[in-house]
Formats: C-alpha cells, structure tokens, sequence
C-alpha cells in the first residue's frame, strides 16, 4: 500500500497526469499533436488538421451554440485508474449527421454508460468472410 500511495503522489503531481488527463482526458494532447504536425488527416494525407481546435478535449467542456449543451457527459476509468481520461460524450441530437439516427443519440437500451470494449472490432473469422 506504501508504494502504491506513492506512485499515486507521483501521478497526481505531474502536470498531465494529475491535471490535464483528468480534467480533459487523452484528447487534451489533440492540439500539441497537431501543432507538431503529428496529427494524422485525411487517412493519413495529412499530418495537420485545420479544425483540431473545434474538437479538442477543451472544445467538448464548451456549451454547443446549437442546444446550449457540453458534448462531455462524464469521465470513466479503467478499473483502479487514479487519472480517469476516458470520457463519455454525447452528440446534439439536431446535428446533420445524425438527425434522424437516433442509435446515436444514446447508449443502446439496457445497456449502461460504461460501455468501454462493447464497440471494439471483432475479430473477424475465414468462415464469416463469405
């Protein structure tokens, strides 16, 4: 329990792990990357993207100027986690891209928020290739 009081010490002092990381999770490095020229666009074409600053992990914290609502729901963690950068967001409802797609709207009935996993690719078999 010592050393693991004191691995969280060291966590919770550093600037990203005991700020940035919580607060705005792994997306709050988008900008950096971009700036860097590291952000790869366009399947890879590019390596910037002009609008990186709309989506970035400040931008989901922002009230969208269409319902008034942050895209950020809550953070989740991995069990045991002290940082907790995964997020849970919500997109507006009245967006183009998903009007009329309400499996988008909401986490799939009877299932919770936590859904880390549940849209991981599967692995796809010889036989179901057919």
């Amino acid at each position: 329990m010592a050393a693991t009081v004191k691995a969280k010490k060291v966590l919770a002092d550093n600037a990203v792990t005991g700020q940035g990381l919580p607060k705005y999770g792994t997306q709050v490095l988008m900008n950096v990357i971009n700036e860097i020229g590291a952000l790869p666009t366009r399947n890879h074409r590019d390596v910037q993207f002009e609008n990186a600053r709309k989506i970035s992990a400040e931008a989901m914290h922002e009230k969208r100027p269409t319902d008034g609502k942050a895209n950020l729901v809550t953070n989740q963690a991995c069990f045991g986690c002290t940082i907790a950068c995964g997020r849970i967001s919500k997109l507006d409802e009245t967006h183009y891209t998903v009007v009329n797609k309400p499996e988008y709207w909401a986490p799939p009935a009877g299932s919770s928020t936590r859904r880390r996993g549940r849209w991981a690719p599967r692995p796809v078999s010889a036989t179901s290739r057919r």
